[in-house]
């Protein structure tokens, strides 16, 4: 690391937790308008998360992750203001498309975050290698063929038939 090991196991996750937990608390204003008491508190949850070695180790796996975050949705926007020629604004509203676009790319990136951070990358590596997985592969390639065949017979147009 640039700054040693203390910057990084112990500085940053501080910041992060102190940082996120003000602006939560802000933005809800949970605890009230006074900007004081959100602080103190954000102190107090910030310096919990630092003194505890588990919560400290997932905050030091996930902060690279949500650099990644960052740049991708910093890519979107740069590349939405590109193709729409115009600025995305939080505050006016979202196009639906967006939301929906936005919601399933969040939970894709939750869902990764957790399952790297967890370990279950691990379970599910061991689970899914070796002598198993040619089944495996077998079993989810049927299942996707299943699903594209009923997405595709069920989700027609239906025909209007009129008999003279």
């Amino acid at each position: 690391m640039v700054f040693g090991e203390f910057f990084s196991t112990i500085v940053l996750p501080f910041l992060l937790i102190f940082v996120l937990t003000f602006a939560i608390l802000q933005r809800s204003k949970l605890l009230g308008e006074n900007p004081r008491t959100d602080s103190l508190t954000a102190l107090a949850i910030a310096l919990l998360f630092v003194s505890v070695p588990t919560t400290r180790t997932i905050v030091i796996k996930i902060i690279p992750w949500i650099g990644v975050g960052a740049a991708a949705l910093l890519l979107f926007f740069i590349l939405y203001g590109f193709v729409s020629g115009e600025v995305f604004e939080a505050n006016k509203g979202a196009p639906k498309w967006a939301k929906i676009t936005f919601g399933i790319l969040i939970g894709i990136f939750s869902i990764t975050v957790i399952v790297l951070v967890s370990g279950l990358d691990q379970i599910i590596s061991k689970t899914f290698s070796g002598t198993g997985k040619s089944v495996w592969e077998n079993i989810f390639l049927i299942v996707v063929v299943v699903g594209v065949f009923f997405i595709a017979v069920f989700s027609g147009k239906k025909s209007s038939s009129t008999d003279d």
